[in-house]
């Protein structure tokens, strides 16, 4: 076949655990269709082990008749085998070459086992061929025999010790393989040299489905590879289906590629998608991809597929920006997952950090906004307002920041302003669209400034609240006003800025401020004014001037007026003040007049 020569130079480099993962695909991918070398490759793991499992050679001759009557015995009684120190080397090593089809290392190693011990009496043999006659020596059978005898004896030890270590209640789709692995190994001693998740593997054929799920449980956590593809052999026993889909979940990254087939099967598929959960990981996440990706059409249940993905762990953020590429899901953005992934937020920013090659600009600025600032490192924050000096996706990355919940998008705001680089209209769009979406955050991130003592980003945040205009912004005005930390006129701008803007009841807070303002304040107080004016009429103004004699109220309100006609801004700000500090000046004790 095709591309065997490749497969078998893989399959030495397996064997020497120097085949980089992506080759074992293509490696599992030609196993899969090719029976000669996936008889190569089987062999070939069992060399290692079988190599792997020797011990070092006993000094003395062993008894082989009473090993294997050991283990027959313990096959018939169904209970624990007797104990015994170790299995004897010379007979372990010739049965395991048997099994495994290597005759010829266990020759060599029975060879190499009785030249040593037979050397001295070879003399003493010779002397006496002239006096007696030879004698025919008894005929042994040959090692594949013994081999294949001793293999049934085994196959027949493991299988009793499983079912012996089974509980009454044990589940094979659910419950832990652990504990059953940990029996049987405890009652199994005796068969320790040999290969047993070959033996296991065999098993999966047994008729007894509680034998058959046994093995399965057990190759989950003493099996390979190859054991892997056994156990989707298992999938035909709907018996045993739901335990050897179990096994692979136990078996690891090894066992992905089979419960990725076993998303095929609509029987397996939930199943498949709890073990694939379980492993987690970026093969798990690659496998429930894919299956989404190939579905000929809108899935029944993508919306379980989509939950194990983002259970995988930080791969799914890639897969599920993808999976939102693709666009085959009517009803679900694949991008909302991403709330759901453990350490997405981390995983986001290094694709970011990774440039958009593979991913879209656009699906990257929505994951950003779904996963919001909160949940992703400042520096994804930071990207998106890099994005935002671009002009070819300006639009795309406002309307992802505007997403954003809390101040977040506030402070990205003020940044862009102070770097230049964007327009005015376009970082004013974007704070008007803040106001729809939550006004309140605008004051709170006032006073958040303002309690930060930062007057220099504060005195931005109120230029560009102020060049706005937007009758929306007009409550985050209010704590400007009366905070310390800015200057003057840029408290009277705030005071004025209200009048012209703000609603009822932003007056209203207005005015319940004036009381907090000090004695030299009245170039503010009359900004206020102004604005109390302006919005709630007389019965505001009474309200403000109650502390003044009738004739300085008389005063104020004259000034007022004149600013009510036409005398708007600096001009009617200075007449009001002065007729104010004019009214002022007549009660020198309380400089307040609303005290």
């Amino acid at each position: 076949m095709r591309g065997c020569r490749q497969a078998q130079r893989r399959i030495l480099r397996h064997v020497d655990h120097s085949l980089p993962l992506e080759e074992r695909f293509l490696l599992d991918e030609h196993l899969g269709l090719c029976s000669e070398c996936e008889d190569l490759y089987e062999r070939s793991l069992a060399v290692e082990e079988a190599l792997v499992r020797l011990p070092e050679p006993p000094e003395g001759r062993v008894d082989v008749e009473a090993a294997v009557r050991a283990i027959r015995r313990a096959v018939d009684e169904g209970c624990d085998t007797p104990r015994t120190t170790t299995l004897p080397w010379r007979r372990a090593a010739a049965v395991a070459a048997g099994f495994l089809g290597l005759v010829a290392l266990g020759a060599w190693l029975v060879r190499d086992g009785s030249d040593t011990s037979d050397r001295s009496e070879a003399e003493l043999a010779r002397s006496e061929q002239a006096a007696e006659p030879p004698v025919e020596p008894p005929a042994e059978p040959a090692i594949e025999v013994i081999a294949e005898l001793e293999a049934d004896a085994v196959i027949q030890a493991m299988r009793s010790h499983l079912l012996a270590s089974l509980d009454e209640d044990w589940d094979p789709a659910s419950s832990p393989a652990v504990d059953l692995v940990g029996r049987f190994e405890g009652r199994a001693r005796e068969l320790h040299l040999w290969p047993l998740p070959r033996i296991a593997e065999k098993l999966l054929d047994d008729p007894d489905p509680r034998v058959a799920c046994a093995a399965a449980r057990y190759l989950g956590l003493r099996g390979d590879q190859l054991s892997a593809f056994r156990l989707e052999d298992s999938f035909r026993r709907r018996d045993v289906a739901a335990a050897a889909v179990r096994a692979l979940g136990d078996l690891g990254p090894r066992g992905v590629p089979v419960l990725a087939q076993a998303l095929q099967d609509p029987e397996l598929a939930p199943g498949a998608l709890v073990e694939l959960q379980r492993i987690g990981g970026p093969d798990a996440a690659g496998a429930i991809e894919r299956r989404l990706l190939t579905s000929p059409g809108p899935m029944s249940g993508s919306d379980e597929m989509l939950d194990a993905l983002a259970a995988t762990g930080p791969a799914a953020v890639a897969s599920l920006i993808k999976l939102a590429q693709h666009g085959s899901f009517a009803d679900a953005n694949p991008l909302l997952w991403l709330k759901d992934v453990e350490g997405g937020g981390n995983e986001l920013a290094r694709l970011l950090r990774a440039g958009s090659a593979r991913q879209p600009v656009e699906l990257l600025l929505q994951a950003v906004a779904v996963l919001q600032p909160k949940g992703l490192p400042l520096e994804a924050q930071l990207w998106v307002e890099e994005r935002v000096q671009e002009l070819r996706v300006r639009e795309r990355a406002l309307q992802s920041l505007v997403l954003w919940e809390g101040t977040a998008p506030l402070e990205s705001l003020l940044r862009l302003d102070a770097e230049g680089r964007v327009p005015d209209d376009d970082l004013l769009w974007a704070l008007e669209a803040l106001a729809g979406r939550d006004v309140q955050r605008l004051t709170e991130y006032a006073r958040e400034l303002l309690l930060a003592g930062d007057a220099i980003t504060a005195g931005r945040y109120l230029e560009l609240l102020l060049v706005s205009g937007d009758p929306r912004l007009a409550p985050a005005l209010g704590p400007f006003v009366h905070s310390d930390l800015l200057s003057d006129g840029e408290r009277q701008l705030a005071a004025l800025a209200i009048g012209e803007v703000g609603a009822e009841e932003d007056a209203l807070l207005l005015l319940r401020g004036l009381e907090h303002l000090g004695p030299h304040d009245e170039r503010l107080f009359a900004a206020c004014l102004i604005t109390v004016h302006r919005v709630l009429g007389e019965p505001g103004v009474t309200r403000a001037t109650s502390g003044l004699s009738p004739g300085a109220t008389r005063q104020v309100r004259m000034a007022l007026d004149e600013v009510g006609t036409g005398a708007a801004g600096a001009i009617g700000l200075s007449r009001v003040a002065r007729a104010l500090d004019g009214a002022l000046a007549k009660q020198p004790k309380n400089r307040n007049p609303i005290l």
